[in-house]
């Protein structure tokens, strides 16, 4: 071994020294392989945070003195995100969403303070809701990962919200066409029972029933108009009385305008120029609907502003579409019993006239007349003609009236001249030489009893037949 001049001390000391070399050497080696891998699994991120499906962006929340959350700054987002807010990254970074997003403070969906919550706290929430500043529906997962830091990943799930909420408007148009038929054929049905006038109301308490479950509101009527007397019957339904007229004079120009137009009038508040006077007894009322019907209108009141929807008029169309039906019906039933009052009152007539002509034919002197005439009375009283005597007044042919005989003509009448009369009058020419009128007592506010004219007259028909029964005998005698 060749000899080197050095102590064993010192060559120790070089191969140590050459393993620390050597060891440097091998550190560096594995630095560099660990940047390396480190920038190579950086840039893997880096192409992931970049390309992935889901936005993504990292803030830092800002606090005021009190520890509350009032804003936060945009530090980094992904490409997403720009694709799902069509904001961009330049005009974000570094910037406040209050400066980005006027508004946002005021948003329902409260994004800085569910954000700060996440800040403080530590505590993750993943959430759905609807940006008003962009328009949007979002899915939402926010966590925290650093102090005073939140980031968040989200995906734009507009799309789905608008076709669950069409679904749902499907369903509710489905359900509601089921319902709204099934309440229109309750009250077809009440409709189609009606036989009587009187049959009316349970008419309109089947209508106020049968919408209150499809419709909220607070009052109901069905306004009858009679345009050419200008005047409408109001019938509401009360749960303490249960129908309730009321008349009003002139119609309201809101309820002439529906029925004219055949289009319903909306007014939505009391400042509406077509409340016909906000200070009236409806004060508590502050919007009203009013649909057209043939000859009326279907009003619907609410206590609350703007109470109706466009759902709600479309039901409420409905159902005065089916009160025009209900209407006809009315009148129909009406003019049927006109004529079947007509033909009862005409056949009572001519009973009537069969019973007077008898009492006529029975006649033998002149005080048989007070027999016609209570006859007569009686036949008054049968065909609904009230009354209290009934008198017989022989007129010549200018209309001066010669002589009366009442039906409570007295035995002491002086009967001698009648007939003398009688054939006087046929000589001068009288035109209508017999009038038979019924009287009625009254009574004055002092009570004193007097005599004044029927009220309703005697038929027509029954008084002109029994003039000419009663002349034609005279003319006999």
């Amino acid at each position: 071994m060749k000899d080197t001049g050095k102590t064993k001390e010192q060559l120790l000391d070089e191969l140590v020294e050459l393993r620390q070399r050597m060891d440097e050497i091998d550190d560096i080696a594995e630095r560099k392989q660990t940047g390396e891998a480190l920038r190579a699994s950086e840039e893997k991120y880096r192409r992931l945070f970049e390309n992935m499906e889901n936005g993504f962006a990292l803030h830092e929340m800002v606090f005021d003195e009190a520890g509350r959350s009032i804003d936060y700054t945009f530090l980094d987002i992904n490409d997403a995100f720009e694709r799902q807010t069509t904001l961009k990254r330049h005009d974000l970074l570094g910037k406040r969403v209050t400066q980005v997003l006027p508004g946002v403070e005021s948003d329902p969906a409260d994004w800085i303070g569910t954000y700060g919550k996440v800040a403080r706290t530590g505590e993750s929430i993943a959430f759905e809701n609807y940006s008003e500043s962009l328009q949007r529906w979002y899915s939402v997962l926010a966590y925290r990962p650093k102090e005073g830091q939140f980031a968040t990943v989200f995906t734009d799930i507009t799309e789905r919200m608008q076709a669950e909420e069409a679904l749902r408007e499907s369903e509710r148009r489905l359900r509601d066409t089921v319902e709204v038929g099934l309440a229109l054929q309750r009250v077809r049905n009440e409709v189609l029972q009606m036989d009587r006038e009187d049959s009316w109301d349970k008419v309109v308490c089947s209508f106020h029933r049968e919408l209150s479950r499809l419709v909220e509101f607070n009052a109901c009527s069905i306004n009858l108009v009679d345009l050419r007397k200008d005047r409408m019957t109001a019938h509401a339904v009360t749960p303490e009385r249960g129908v309730v007229r009321n008349f009003r004079e002139p119609v309201p120009p809101v309820v002439v305008r529906a029925i004219q137009s055949g289009r319903y009038e909306y007014r939505r508040t009391r400042e509406d120029p077509l409340f016909v006077d906000p200070r009236s007894t409806m004060s508590a009322v502050n919007s009203i609907v009013d649909v057209p019907f043939q000859e009326g209108t279907l009003a619907v009141n609410s206590i609350e502003e703007n109470a109706f929807t466009e759902r709600d008029i479309h039901i409420i169309e409905q159902f005065g579409q089916a009160m025009s039906e209900a209407y006809r019906r009315l009148q129909d039933i009406s003019k049927r019993l006109q004529a079947e009052d007509m033909l009862v009152r005409e056949y009572s007539l001519r009973d009537a006239e069969n019973q007077i002509r008898i009492a006529v034919a029975s006649i033998d002197e002149p005080k048989d007349l007070v027999g016609v005439l209570l006859e007569v009375s009686s036949q008054l009283t049968k065909v609904g003609v009230t009354h209290d005597a009934v008198s017989l007044q022989v007129m010549d042919a200018d209309g001066t009236s010669f002589f009366t005989v009442g039906s409570r003509s007295s035995e002491d009448y002086d009967w001698s001249n009648v007939w003398d009369r009688l054939d006087s009058v046929q000589q001068d020419g009288a035109i209508v030489p017999f009038v038979p009128s019924a009287s009625r007592r009254t009574r004055t506010p002092r009570g004193v009893s007097t005599q004044s004219p029927s009220m309703p007259v005697p038929p027509r028909g029954l008084s002109l037949r029994t003039a000419h029964s009663i002349a034609g005998c005279s003319l006999i005698r």
